[in-house]
């Protein structure tokens, strides 16, 4: 909180006594007496049941650790508590040097500890009750607590914060204080295990009460003393190493000094190594003959550091007995005496005081903060409106002309009223920002300034000089101001000067000017917004534009302290949360940066952005910000998808969000909040509790809402179905003609039962809905997204063998039938999904508005193709094939959707992925669908069929085999679908199969097998080689089914065992078909094992070469006679390691 009569360093700042609650609402943590009766019965930090052994204890000195040491709400609160106190000091004695040590300084508090505090001064006789008095005026102290003790060696004021219960110890002059922080920092370094090892010790001293040494017990710094004499002499050498088990050395710990040591006759020593001394050696004044402890001062080898630890044998006591429980506990493993899994739990408990007390901290860190004064610097000037709206500021091609305006528009309607120009690939805002506009590009600013003002839109002008701006230079700083003047003269009275995303390095001449980079930047802003006379509307970007980017952190950041201390608090600060683009931008991370930089922020908000990754888009709500930061904030901009036509969802459900700010009140926003601190406290307690949900679950900005004010929810899901019913009108009207040309085929369906043709229905609210799921935000999947990718690993991981398959579609009722049943049934319904994908993509094809069809296309194109080639992958396991799951590679992958799906699917064993070859979408969508499935003993016709018209080099070979038109498909297909039907796939249409892909996991075998197995039944369906019934083309496609084998060596079998082989017709020979296939049956055969891969393929089609190039196919060098038999002619065969 401010101090009275502390000087305002802005003179609009509200008086501090405005801001002063009448009585501040505590939790009474120091007003119960903790009797050992109220504590948590169960272990709190349990995060598992521990065995009852020495490792169980340390995993559980481990958890109790994290549960016990400072957590980020309770550092802040102290740290403010420190600095409260240190502003009343020094308001008393300038010249006085403030300092903290003990615990709080080292790190190694609890939740209830003390914190000392060190003043430094010259006086004649202590300040004590000087400055007591200054305390009780500022009422930090609660009633009553405030006191000085004068009658100690080290004469000290005590008292408890009125805000959070925290009781504080202020010394004078205290020489060793300070300086034995440094000593425990280097022992911590050096024995890491005290860290964790000394939060337990402490709290089994706080616990029994022995930890006071005012009665008698022993403080934080001797027990960290004994410590380091315990490693520093502990018989075994690796009880420093960080694999040592905590657990033992608790016990040993306790074993040492509750069994061990001779306190009668000895004394420690930690310098030199550490040693134990005789007492007998010790100056009469420092000796404990009676059996006290005796530590000698690290820092002062005079002074015995634990003289007041009288109660020495009290601790002595509850050390042994601790060491007997745990020491039997762990003996007796296999019967032990205590009920519980915790052995710890046996020796320290944790009062539900002590445990509600943290909770409640947590819960009001941000009340707290107001409390205390983190917004006591903040200005609320009710002039100032919230802004709202969108920032064009994404990398990439910028909006045109006409999308802008019409942005405007949508805008208005929906009640925002903030448009930033900050496109970066327009050269004259960023990179080339010195250049003035041409006369045509001035025309279109100036005509967007004035339709922006008619709609009631404030049109804010963006420039980045930060690039390559010289900040000294008196010929720099003038362009700049030209180049504003330029704007001014178009109209635009609103202005952001960015520094984001620029190198940190000042040039020597700005070096030798300013002390810092935020020097700089803050003296050249401050000079525009002077320049152009302190405009209503002026934005300012920092360098550390989010926290993951400020240095150290927000709270220590120089970078940020300068910028709130010396930026004009007038002027906008833009802020993106805790990432660049933020998950969830939480109140206590707002708070803390107010409490930095002085002011609200401005929220640039990275939510929808996609231009970092092409395959991305995100059409889902607004969500991860509670509705309750809405008055901690001066404004919000969406930075949203580079395609402007899908931003709807973005910008209406942000705009749905803004509408749960509380209307303006007559009095100002902080006034209302902090008048009388009941209210306040309230308030808090109801919109900080429901803050780690990340504002996706309903948050009502206040539960009582002061005179005035109004109650508001926001819910993501509901405000998406508001925005998805008015934006389903948009796709079907009509826009401008096509840039190019429009497929004129008619739309077709496949359906099982019948193949007619019919047009599809119209683009509906469901496939909306279902494009908005897959497509919905950077953290995270829709529903049935998710459900997809669920679904798919399930049937993966638990796809049964072919042979149970085919017991359960025979006999239903026996074996294994249940457990298959229900795959064969998921697996149906996985495919109504993936249908309803590809239903929606055709719908898609076919709606009116084409600007959003175009922005849309490439985006679920991929959505579609990657959900029919899962598909594929379930078909094939249906077939028959088994799950293997290989070694993924640990390489960086794009985010979204479709790089899930893809990730779902067998990986290859080198650096690059089966399936990285993106299948680009067709230049002019189409509405066709294309099916991979499992070869069916039905399909043979169709097959055969795909083979005898394909057979002539791709062409029709109908009349080439007039008397025998299955003498192609005996020779390229019937062989595999009757001995390799598992690696066998077909290709379909609306208009039936079109297409096959066969794969054999094992070339040799399979040319033995068909000698075997397949020439007898030829043998006897065709008559022998020569006969006069057929014709030369078919007496020599007759010997070649008479005569198979394979065309690679025995030698090259090793690499590439498998071979495959692809025919598709030509209404089939689309963009992507033919990746697809081959990525099936590689993806088949990789997963079934195989290393390499072989195909014959016509050279006459380079097209088609280029294609399996492309795939990672190479060209196999035919002149080293790496053939096993003459090629056909214009043959070639293309290998590739799988």
């Amino acid at each position: 909180m401010p101090l009275q009569g502390e000087e305002d360093t802005y003179q609009h700042r509200p008086a501090a006594s405005n801001l002063l609650p009448v009585e501040p609402k505590r939790y009474p943590l120091q007003g119960r007496m903790l009797t050992g009766e109220s504590y948590v019965t169960c272990a709190p930090w349990r995060t598992i049941d521990y065995p009852c052994d020495v490792i169980g204890l340390h995993k559980e000195i481990l958890d109790f650790y994290e549960y016990i040491k400072p957590r980020p709400s309770e550092i802040r609160m102290r740290a403010d508590l420190v600095d409260r106190v240190k502003r009343v000091v020094l308001q008393q004695y300038p010249e006085a040097t403030v300092e903290v040590f003990g615990s709080y300084r080292t790190g190694l508090y609890l939740p209830t500890s003390d914190i000392d505090i060190c003043v430094y001064g010259k006086w004649a006789k202590l300040p004590l009750f000087t400055l007591e008095e200054a305390l009780h005026k500022a009422n930090i102290a609660v009633k009553g607590s405030l006191m000085v003790i004068d009658k100690t060696t080290v004469p000290i004021i005590k008292f408890i914060d009125g805000l959070t219960e925290v009781k504080v110890d202020i010394s004078f002059n205290t020489e060793l204080g300070p300086r034995s922080v440094d000593l425990i920092k280097d022992y911590m370094q050096q024995f890491p295990h005290i860290t964790k090892l000394i939060f337990v010790l402490k709290q089994f001293l706080t616990q029994r009460q022995l930890n006071e040494v005012y009665f008698g017990g022993i403080n934080s710094y001797n027990l960290f003393l004994l410590f380091v004499s315990f490693f520093q002499l502990h018989p075994r050498n690796q009880a420093s190493d960080k694999s040592a088990n905590l657990g033992v050395l608790l016990i040993e710990f306790f074993e040492l000094y509750g069994k061990n040591f001779n306190y009668m006759k000895t004394g420690i020593c930690i310098n030199d190594g550490g040693s134990y001394i005789p007492k007998e050696q010790v100056q009469n004044s420092e000796r404990t003959d009676n059996g006290l402890l005796y530590i000698q001062e690290p820092l002062n080898h005079t002074q015995n550091t634990a003289r007041g630890c009288y109660g020495m044998w009290q601790v002595k006591q509850a050390f042994e007995n601790a060491f007997l429980r745990l020491h039997t506990a762990v003996i007796n493993r296999d019967n032990p005496p205590l009920k519980s899994s915790s052995l710890l739990s046996s020796i320290i408990k944790v009062y539900t005081e002590v445990h509600e007390y943290r909770s409640w901290v947590e819960s009001n860190d941000v009340r707290l903060g107001v409390l205390c004064g983190v917004y006591e610097t903040v200005s609320m000037a009710e002039d100032k409106r919230f802004l709202s709206g969108v920032v064009e500021g994404f990398y990439g091609r910028p909006w045109t002309t006409e999308q802008r305006l019409d942005l405007f528009t949508r805008m208005a309607r929906w009640n925002l009223n903030t448009y930033l120009y900050a496109p970066k690939d327009d050269d004259k805002h960023r990179a080339c920002w010195r250049d003035p506009y041409l006369l045509e590009e001035a025309d279109q600013l100036s005509q967007l300034i004035r339709q922006s003002s008619d709609r009631g839109i404030e049109f804010v002008y963006a420039i980045a000089p930060g690039l390559d701006i010289t900040f000294s230079s008196d010929r720099e700083v003038a362009a700049l101001k030209q180049k504003l003047n330029q704007l001014v003269s178009l109209g635009c009275h609103s202005f952001a000067i960015l520094f984001d995303d620029i190198e940190r390095d000042l040039c020597d001449d700005d070096a030798q000017r300013f002390p810092s980079f935020a020097h700089s930047q803050v003296a050249l802003t401050n000079l525009m917004y002077e320049h152009l006379g302190h405009p209503k509307v002026f934005m300012f970007c920092p360098t550390e534009y989010c926290a993951s980017r400020a240095q150290p952190s927000v709270g220590d950041s120089p970078y940020l302290k300068h910028i709130g201390e010396s930026l004009h608090p007038d002027i906008d600060f833009m802020w993106t949360g805790p990432k660049v683009i933020s998950k969830t931008i939480s109140v206590a991370s707002i708070a803390e940066l107010t409490a930095v930089i002085r002011r609200r922020p401005l929220i640039w908000d990275n939510l929808h952005a996609n231009d970092y990754d092409t395959r991305r888009l995100f059409l889902g709500p607004y969500s991860g910000r509670p509705s309750s930061l809405l008055p901690l904030i001066s404004g919000v901009l969406t930075n949203p998808n580079c395609e402007y036509s899908l931003n709807n969802i973005a910008i209406h459900t942000l705009a749905l969000w803004v509408g749960c700010r509380a209307p303006p009140s007559s009095h100002s926003l902080m006034d209302v909040q902090i008048a009388g601190g009941v209210e306040l406290a309230k308030e808090a307690e109801s919109v900080i509790g429901r803050e780690l949900n990340g504002g996706v679950e309903p948050v009502r900005v206040l539960d009582q809402t002061p005179e005035g004010a109004s109650l508001a929810t926001f819910e993501p899901s509901k405000m998406l179905e508001v925005a998805l019913k008015e934006w389903i009108e948009e796709f079907h009207v009509s826009t401008r003609k096509p840039l190019y040309q429009q497929p004129t085929e008619a739309v077709t369906h496949h359906s099982s039962s019948s193949s007619a043709t019919k047009g599809p229905s119209p683009f509906s609210l469901d496939d909306l809905r279902l494009l908005v799921d897959f497509f919905y935000l950077p953290f995270q999947h829709g529903m049935l997204a998710c459900t997809l990718l669920e679904e798919f690993v399930w049937l993966k991981e638990n796809a049964p063998g072919y042979d149970t398959k085919q017991m359960y579609r025979d006999h239903a009722d026996r074996g294994n039938g249940g457990k298959v049943g229900q795959w064969l049934e998921r697996t149906k319904q996985f495919r109504v999904l993936c249908t309803a994908v590809s239903n929606m993509y055709v719908r898609l094809t076919t709606i009116p508005n084409r600007l959003i069809l175009y922005d849309l296309y490439h985006y679920v194109w991929d959505a579609k193709e990657m959900t029919s080639l899962l598909n594929s992958y379930l078909s094939w396991l249906e077939a028959g094939g088994s799950e293997v799951s290989p070694e993924r590679e640990p390489y960086v992958r794009q985010g979204g959707i479709v790089a899930d799906m893809q990730r779902l699917l067998p990986q290859m064993s080198s650096c690059e992925e089966l399936f990285n070859h993106h299948t680009a979408p067709p230049h002019s969508p189409s509405p066709h669908i294309y099916t991979i499935r499992p070869y069916t003993l039905d399909d043979k016709g169709s097959v055969y069929e795909t083979c005898l018209k394909t057979a002539s080099c791709g062409d029709d070979a109908t009349t080439l085999y007039p008397s025998n038109p299955e003498l192609p498909g005996d020779r390229f297909v019937g062989p595999y679908c009757v001995l390799s039907s598992e690696l066998s796939f077909v290709l379909e249409d609306s208009e039936g199969v079109c297409g096959y892909v066969l794969g054999v996991l094992d070339s040799q075998r399979f040319y033995e097998r068909i000698k075997k197995e397949w020439l007898p039944l030829m043998c006897s369906k065709y008559p022998p080689a020569g006969s006069k019934a057929m014709n030369r083309t078919e007496q020599d496609m007759l010997k070649q089914v008479m005569n198979p084998e394979s065309c690679l060596l025995p030698s090259l079998h090793k690499d590439y065992p498998s071979h495959v082989r692809i025919d598709l017709m030509k209404r089939a020979q689309g963009p992507g078909v033919c990746t697809r296939m081959i990525n099936t049956i590689l993806s088949t055969l990789k997963a079934r094992g195989s290393c390499g891969v072989y195909l014959e393929l016509n050279s006459c089609s380079k097209k088609d070469v280029q294609l399996y190039i492309t795939l990672g196919f190479t060209v196999l060098d035919l002149s080293n006679d790496a053939l096993g038999r003459d090629p056909p002619p214009n043959a070639m065969v293309l290998v590739r390691r799988l």
